[in-house]
């Protein structure tokens, strides 16, 4: 944890973890070509459980998690979900 408070984007530790989060988010772009949400057509528990993933990803869309297809799309289903049941 230190190495990543000193070195900053320059961690090791860090390109590491995006890298892990790339490989995530091409498997779940993937999942996102056959099915509105996750694990079918409806919100399931799948997509609560990604959500902070999805949250983590747009914090480092510097990485360039944007450019992925399908996750934009499900981050923009997951947030009016949110927003309409008035959790936030």
């Amino acid at each position: 944890m230190l190495n990543m408070m000193s070195l900053g984007w320059d961690s090791p530790h860090l390109q590491m973890a995006i890298k892990r989060f790339e490989k995530l988010a091409i498997e779940l772009a993937a999942t996102l070509e056959t099915s509105e949400w996750l694990a079918g057509d409806v919100y399931s528990l799948a997509d609560a459980d990604y959500t902070p993933y999805l949250q983590r990803m747009e914090d480092l869309d510097s990485a360039g998690f944007g450019r992925i297809a399908g996750l934009g799309k499900l981050v923009c289903r997951v947030r009016r979900r949110l927003i309409c049941s008035g959790r936030r």
